[in-house]
């Protein structure tokens, strides 16, 4: 993923080198054959969907709701925060071990 986004930065002529545009596509068409299927066999009128994933796959769930935001009915994106990294080192510390003298900050 990261090689794509500097490739294409370089040289951004060529968008269909980065993973994200296919795969919301593909995320597009899934929904498009799920609603097909469930047509065909009679199973159901699948009309809205809701999407889940975790990091690269979280990225897709917000574009795949941009892309057709009438089909997605809920968008359950997963991804970490680390715009504030020392706090989420003492918040993990700080769940996982408790804290321990040496990771208090120096005063």
């Amino acid at each position: 993923m990261t090689f794509a986004q500097v490739w294409f930065l370089q040289n951004t002529s060529n968008p269909s080198i980065l993973a994200h545009l296919p795969m919301t596509n593909a995320v597009i068409r899934a929904m498009d054959t799920i609603e097909d299927f469930a047509l065909k066999n009679s199973l159901a009128k699948i009309k809205k969907f809701i999407l889940a994933g975790e990091s690269k796959r979280g990225w897709i769930t917000w574009l795949s709701t941009a892309v057709d935001p009438k089909r997605v009915y809920s968008a359950v994106p997963v991804v970490l925060d680390f715009l504030d990294i020392n706090k989420l080192i003492f918040r993990i510390i700080r769940i996982k071990l408790g804290y321990k003298e040496a990771h208090y900050p120096l005063e």
